[in-house]
């Protein structure tokens, strides 16, 4: 090797130590750098509680940094790191950017301990209490609690209760063993009456009145004495209840009865109480029991019944039938009917069982009488009884007025004898108004007022008036008005009075009780006759001049619209005027004079009557053309046809007739 290459080489080595030792000072610096900054940045932490702190150990799991005596050292980052010491639990904490530097606390929690507890002997229904606070329920305990002082309480009902203290420490397990000592009860017994025998647990322990210890937990008790029911009784010996007082009233034990009883199904007493007779029953022992069996129809039997310990016995009762007699008239004569069955005709006497039975009398046209009695082997019993009518019963019962399903109001006559017509010699009389003695024996209902538009429609909505609905119904045949009567009997399930077939009238029920036209007799003894002391000529007395307010007729006002009129009377209206507009009659009816004049139920006849002759009830001929119309009206204007006895007829619709209606009770 030349001198020139030697040279060369120590140039090249020269220059390699020159970049290593520049390279190393530049590591120191750098080092130094990091250290300085690092030292700048370092972050303390300080660690609660003190017992934490001295044992206090850190480790970074997260940047760049480290620790050096609980002071962390870092760059840049944020970082993570953990806390931990002995007895408690790992803290985590991240450090952030802008906390390096500054002092940081980390607070530890304990660890807790652990409390593990049972007793002796070991026993189940334990409950477990830890500072007053109920904690759980079983033969052994095991919980977690925060280090501290506590307080134990054992409680099972079958033994005295046990407290302990104790101190739980961190992270330690402490264990208690409770050793537990048995309840001891006390009971003391007696009984009415004394001396009985007592079993507890089945073991004989002497007589009544006696006190004995018992352990804890249940007994069974059993008092005995000859001759008594035993009592069965349950002690419970716990440590909140161990001290007993018992009182027992023994009772003496029941003999069995039964019975056999003829007839069957009456009333069985025992002792004053019913009892059930298809069951065996108890009753006292040595003592009189009062037996008394009784039954409809027959004599009743009592018993002392006085039975001995345990004794079974059945009983055998006959009854002897009890007949009573039963002496039975009447007035009128009867036929009597006994429970449904007919047995003959008052006065009568029968010999009848002493039970309940129905006694009914009943006679053709009168009205049946039931009665209920229970004859008695003692005495007779008797039965009498006056017999109404049926007419007569129903009129008891009948009110004196009322308002039907139609809104009329209808009032209760009880007619008497009176003389219908006229004598050939009385002013104004007609040839028709043949004289007649007359007899009403039947009680019959009126129509308070003529039938009114309002109530016509009732039955027939198709009904045309002009006027209001408080005029009386006009424009009616007789066939319409006692369709009228019938379809208001239907309504009420009264028995319709009219037979009408095809709007024809075809007969009559005389015996009904529904609704109809005034009979002509009944119209004119109301007009002359009710309420009054004799019979009068017109429907307000026997003056020719008409009073004031008495009627709606042919006045001043109706002057040109009628043939003739009355002078210097004034009724305020020209035709129809409402009903019930004026005075009302001596018998408590209105418009029996004037407004219309009005259907009755009778065909109209010329024929004169027998002479001498009294007729009872007429109803008039069973047939013939035309029918009656009694009363005035509006048009009228002549003493003629204003006296009361005046009739007419026809066998058409007229727009001065109206109707009434009326029945019988």
């Amino acid at each position: 090797m030349n001198q020139f290459d030697q040279k060369l080489r120590k140039a090249k080595a020269s220059q390699g130590k020159l970049y290593i030792y520049t390279g190393i000072i530049v590591l120191i610096v750098c080092c130094l750098t990091f250290g300085l900054v690092a030292y700048v940045n370092g972050t303390s932490i300080l660690v609660k509680p003190k017992d934490a702190e001295k044992a206090a150990k850190f480790r970074v799991t997260g940047g760049i940094a480290t620790v050096i005596s609980q002071v962390i050292y870092s760059l840049t980052g944020d970082i993570k790191f953990i806390v931990s010491s002995e007895g408690f639990k790992n803290e985590t904490r991240v450090l952030a950017a802008n906390e390096r530097g500054s002092n940081i606390i980390v607070t530890l929690e304990e660890l807790p301990g652990r409390l593990t507890a049972r007793t002796d002997p070991k026993t189940t229904d334990i409950d477990w209490r830890i500072n007053s606070k109920f904690v759980s329920s079983g033969p052994t305990l095991d919980v977690e609690l925060s280090p501290g002082d506590y307080h134990l309480e054992v409680n099972n009902k079958l033994f005295e209760v046990e407290t302990r203290k104790f101190r739980i420490e961190r992270g330690k397990n402490h264990i208690l063993l409770i050793n537990l000592q048995s309840v001891e009860g006390l009971i003391k017994v007696s009984s009415d009456p004394r001396y009985a025998n007592i079993q507890i647990d089945g073991k004989v322990l002497g007589t009544t009145p006696a006190t004995h210890k018992l352990m804890a937990g249940n007994h069974v008790l059993e008092i005995s004495k000859p001759d008594f029911e035993s009592i069965t009784d349950t002690i419970k010996v716990t440590n909140f209840e161990r001290s007993f007082v018992r009182n027992y009233r023994l009772e003496r034990k029941k003999a069995t009865l039964s019975f056999k009883l003829f007839p069957q199904g009456g009333t069985l007493m025992l002792n004053g109480r019913i009892i059930h007779t298809n069951k065996s029953i108890t009753v006292r022992m040595h003592v009189d029991n009062i037996l008394t069996y009784s039954h409809a129809g027959y004599h009743s039997i009592s018993r002392k019944i006085n039975l001995t310990s345990d004794q079974k016995k059945e009983l055998t009762i006959r009854l002897k039938p009890e007949i009573g007699t039963v002496k039975i008239t009447s007035n009128p004569q009867a036929t009597v009917d006994v429970n449904g069955k007919e047995v003959g005709i008052t006065p009568i006497t029968v010999n009848l069982p002493s039970m309940p039975h129905s006694i009914r009398l009943r006679r053709i046209g009168y009205r049946s009488v039931t009665n209920r009695i229970i004859p008695s082997s003692k005495r007779i019993t008797l039965v009498r009884e006056t017999l109404k009518t049926e007419l007569m019963a129903r009129l008891a019962e009948a009110p004196r007025t009322y308002v039907n399903s139609a809104g009329v109001t209808l009032i209760l006559f009880e007619p008497r004898d009176f003389r219908m017509g006229a004598p050939r010699h009385e002013k104004g009389q007609r040839a028709n108004e043949f004289l007649r003695q007359v007899k009403l024996t039947k009680p019959f209902y009126a129509g308070k007022h003529e039938i009114t538009v309002k109530q016509y429609r009732k039955y027939m909505k198709e009904y045309k008036s002009t006027g209001g609905d408080n005029l009386p119904a006009t424009l009616v045949s007789w066939e319409e008005a006692a369709a009228f009567c019938n379809w208001l009997s239907k309504n009420e399930n009264l028995t319709p009075f009219y037979k009408i077939s095809k709007k024809k009238l075809i007969g009559f029920d005389k015996t009904s009780n529904g609704y109809r036209l005034l009979m002509e007799a009944e119209w004119e003894w109301l007009a002359r006759s009710a309420a009054r002391p004799v019979q009068t000529l017109f429907p307000w007395g026997d003056e020719s001049k008409i009073p004031a307010n008495t009627g709606n007729i042919a006045d001043e006002i109706a002057r040109g619209k009628v043939r003739f009129y009355v002078p210097n009377y004034s009724d305020g209206y020209a035709q129809l005027a409402p009903v019930g507009s004026f005075r009302v009659e001596k018998s408590g009816i209105y418009d029996l004079t004037g407004n219309v004049s009005e259907w009755v139920h009778n065909y109209y006849s010329l024929q004169p009557p027998r002479s001498n002759s009294v007729e009872i009830d007429p109803v008039g001929p069973d047939y013939g053309g035309a029918h009656v119309i009694k009363g005035s009206s509006w048009r009228s204007g002549t003493r003629t046809t204003l006296r009361a006895a005046y009739r007419d007829s026809s066998t058409g619709r007229r727009d001065d007739v109206g109707f009434r209606i009326g029945r019988y009770p």
